[in-house]
């Protein structure tokens, strides 16, 4: 899957008249550089900030009506970091979200001897999703030094595991939030369970439970159905559970199989969209033949996958699980050269 923000690139929001907003504009068409955006909540443009350096961006200040927001980075990958020359002590945010846990596949139908009946496969649970932890006005490190990460796989961590720690999931259980280190801090949603099988006359399997929502206070993923019986001996299809929704983020996957998507509550990325909690897969359905579904993909970031679908009768096989996503890190602050008033806001 594609991740939604590009390592360490640096955008911000800002509100602008005509005559500055055209200045930008043909900074952004004449350098290359992506056009400006409308956020869709705050109403302010986003734009990569380095189509201006800091001193045309002073003297676009001086001379027009112009406010600047947050500088935003997000970090996937990589053990250290370099906060930015003009990283502010004493206005600024750090966020992180554990990973979410991928899911199981279904378990296979069983058939021992077709006169007397089937037993259909139990669907998987689902994934859990990864908590969530933030703190304010970091000042251990100033603007240009190295600070110590761990972001990807497994837990987020900042600095140090006293300073931020967001735990992953584990298996079906969300992040603990209670044992994350940080101001503020959430568990990820759970994982569903994954609906049973039955023993009948060609039953189908149960569905597989829905992927936990991440992020710290996602949703729980929805429990798969159990498998049914049908009539002309073949078993109705059993829905799989529906992925939890990210904290304040990413939907949850709904139809069976259906992917989260991505989550939206911090600040804006690459795509000059917001990034946040991702929602949980949807559990695969479970099906009397030809093999059961597979469970739905999470959303970035922090999402937990849906369950594969239990198997049928006439020993067939379950769905695969679904894939959880990583973690991520991300900071923001007010340039400290500028003196820039920020309207924008961390939402857990």
């Amino acid at each position: 899957m594609k991740h939604p923000v590009n390592q360490g690139r640096r955008y911000i929001t800002f509100a602008a008249g005509f005559a500055a907003f055209d200045i930008i504009l043909n900074a952004c068409i004449n350098r290359g550089f992506d056009l400006p955006v409308r956020n869709p909540i705050s109403g302010q443009w986003i734009v990569d900030r380095d189509v201006l350096d800091w001193h045309e961006w002073r003297n676009l200040k001086e001379k027009y009506p112009i406010v600047l927001g947050l500088t935003w980075l997000f970090f996937t990958s990589g053990s250290s970091l370099t906060l930015a020359a003009d990283f502010n002590t004493s206005s600024n945010a750090v966020y992180g979200i554990g990973a979410g846990a991928g899911a199981g596949p279904g378990a296979p139908g069983n058939t021992p001897c077709p006169c007397v009946g089937s037993t259909s496969g139990r669907g998987a649970n689902g994934g859990g999703g990864g908590a969530a932890a933030g703190i304010a006005n970091y000042s251990a490190h100033g603007a240009g030094q190295v600070v110590s990460i761990q972001v990807g796989a497994g837990a987020t961590i900042f600095d140090s595991s006293s300073v931020l720690l967001a735990n992953a999931a584990s298996a079906q259980t969300g992040g603990n939030g209670a044992s994350s280190v940080g101001a503020f801090k959430a568990t990820g949603g759970n994982g569903g369970t994954g609906g049973n099988g039955i023993f009948g006359n060609a039953p189908s399997g149960g569905g597989g439970g829905g992927g936990g929502g991440g992020g710290g206070f996602g949703a729980n993923g929805s429990a798969g159905a159990d498998g049914q019986n049908g009539t002309n001996n073949t078993g109705l299809p059993s829905p799989g559970g529906a992925g939890g929704q990210g904290g304040a983020g990413g939907l949850g996957g709904s139809n069976p199989g259906g992917a989260g998507a991505n989550g939206t509550q911090l600040g804006p990325n690459a795509g000059s969209q917001f990034v946040g909690a991702g929602g949980g897969g949807a559990g695969g359905q479970g099906l009397y033949s030809s093999g059961s579904a597979a469970g739905g993909n999470a959303g970035f970031y922090g999402g937990g996958g849906g369950g594969g679908g239990g198997g049928g009768s006439n020993n067939q096989p379950g769905g695969n699980g679904g894939n959880a996503t990583q973690g991520v890190l991300a900071y923001s602050y007010t340039p400290s050269v500028v003196h820039t008033r920020s309207f924008a806001i961390l939402v857990g």
